[in-house]
């Protein structure tokens, strides 16, 4: 199993390292960071809520692969009591331009992400994210604000917890 994560980790490089040649701009240039906030609706009694941390880098014009780190809440009833159990994230994603409108100020992106738990956390899970995210602003403005619509499911290793699969809603600032 390791040995095939490997191949496809080198092969992924080998695509990308000659596409990334062919850009014009300097590795400092393609590099973009995310902050967000994120919630999705209440299914089997959670309702998760997330802050998340991108760091990532603009492939060619419209690919670009991004690492994450999420710090998520689940928050649920246990009885009369309100309560919470929280979890560490990290993991990654990749991002596919759509859309951008022809003066450059707006743009349409498909993005696809994977976190996994990390140390101590209580709610053990894993997290698939698929959503379109909308990204406003001026052209050439080093922050862009942006809000997100998407799908969530959480795989939960807790056993208070289902498994949870909603609708995902992000807003937040790219830089």
């Amino acid at each position: 199993m390791k040995r095939t994560w490997l191949l496809i980790g080198l092969l992924l490089i080998g695509m990308v390292v000659p596409m990334m040649a062919q850009e014009n701009k300097s590795f400092a240039d393609r590099l973009m960071f995310e902050i967000n906030m994120g919630a999705g609706v209440k299914q089997h009694g959670i309702t998760p809520i997330t802050a998340t941390f991108n760091a990532g880098v603009n492939v060619t014009k419209r690919f670009y692969a991004f690492a994450s780190v999420e710090g998520m809440t689940g928050l649920y009833k246990n009885g009369a009591v309100k309560t919470y159990e929280r979890a560490a994230n990290i993991g990654g994603g990749l991002g596919y331009n759509l859309w951008t409108n022809k003066s450059g100020s707006d743009a349409l992106d498909l993005k696809a992400s994977a976190t996994t738990t990390v140390g101590g956390s209580n709610w053990k899970n894993t997290a698939y994210t698929v959503q379109l995210v909308e990204y406003l602003g001026a052209k050439n403005s080093s922050v862009k604000p942006f809000f997100g619509l998407g799908y969530r499911y959480i795989d939960s290793h807790h056993s208070a917890f289902a498994n949870y699969g909603n609708v995902y809603v992000t807003i937040g600032l790219r830089f």
